[in-house]
């Protein structure tokens, strides 16, 4: 399988903070992560060969789902104001889809204003270097892992690049 990734290592505090968030918030006491040497995992969903193969046609009559269906909830279908992130954007990008990465090295950022203005800051080109100081913006999703047991994921949003080495 294939994914786009960032690797990253939180500050201690807030890997501490992190952890026992997302134990509380899923109702589990442990969970597996895509973490080696402290550095914590952010990824798109992967492509797998499956996925690339077109799907066999059935035959046989079958059940739709509800599940399946187009309609959107209320809660997931509303208007976005152009200062808060659309629910319509999804949950979390696919291989196919690039990885919004700004340049934020030359301006002094003001989160609480500058989260709903991001294309106002110029695209981060190519490769992010190692050791670069960055904000992930990701969401959290759990699921069960024959060989793992529950496991969380971080699903990567975008990229703000604060600062790299020298």
């Amino acid at each position: 399988m294939n994914h786009k990734r960032v690797s990253g290592i939180l500050h201690s505090q807030e890997y501490e903070r992190t952890v026992g968030f997302i134990c509380m918030a899923f109702g589990h006491k442990k969970l597996a992560a895509q973490l080696f040497r402290d550095s914590l995992q952010f990824s798109t969903r992967s492509r797998s060969e499956t996925n690339d193969r077109p799907r066999a046609q059935s035959t046989s009559p079958s059940k739709t789902s509800k599940l399946d269906s187009n309609i959107r909830s209320p809660a997931t279908s509303m208007k976005s104001s152009s200062r808060a992130v659309s629910l319509q954007e999804g949950y979390s990008l696919s291989f196919e889809e690039p990885v919004p990465a700004y340049d934020a090295r030359e301006f002094s950022v003001d989160f609480n204003k500058d989260l709903g203005n991001l294309k106002s800051f110029p695209p981060w080109e190519g490769k992010i270097p190692v050791d670069s100081f960055v904000v992930v913006a990701y969401t959290v999703s759990v699921y069960w892992n024959d060989s793992k047991g529950w496991s969380v994921s971080f699903n990567l949003k975008w990229v703000m690049v604060l600062g790299t080495p020298s």
